[in-house]
This record gives structure tokens, sequence and C-alpha cells, in this order.
């Protein structure tokens, strides 16, 4: 892909995810990702599972420009400050 496309690409996923109903879709898509839990099994499938769920959702973040750790922090920020608390874990 080139850069012009990539720019373009990342503009739009800022778009997509900028507006309160996007920053709420993409902290559920964290919080369904697994990024705030540790994995439930050592399972090799299971953490494979896990480890594609959690790539993806990284992978956003990555078109978004987050710095990983400031991705998952304000992904589960949002998701407190909507009341969804207890999805986190």
């Amino acid at each position: 892909m080139s850069k012009v496309a990539k720019d373009e690409l990342a503009k739009t996923y800022r778009r997509v995810f900028s507006s309160e109903d996007g920053k709420l879709v993409l902290a559920d898509i964290m919080r369904a990702a697994g990024v705030y839990s540790v994995p439930p099994s050592n399972d090799p499938g299971v953490l494979a599972a896990d480890r594609g769920r959690r790539e993806l959702a990284m992978h956003i973040g990555m078109y978004l420009a987050y710095a990983p750790d400031k991705f998952v922090d304000d992904k589960k920020s949002t998701l407190e400050q909507l009341g969804y608390g207890d999805w986190v874990n």
C-alpha cells in the first residue's frame, strides 16, 4: 500500500472513531479483544485466538496513531466513563 493510501486510510480510521459513538465502539472492540484482561487459559489454541483478537484491536490503534499504552488507557477510561467499568475485566 502506498504512503498516500495509508495516510488516507489513517484519516478515515480517525474520522470513524473520533465521534462519541466511535469511541464507545472502539472501547468495546478493545474489551472484546481482551486487551484489558489476562488470557483465561494456557491452552495454545485459546492463546492463539486471543492473540489474533488483540492484534486486530492494536491494528486499529496503529491507524489512530496511538502509542499502545495510551491507546489501552484511553479506551479503558472511555468504557468506565460510560458506565461500562464492569466490562473491563
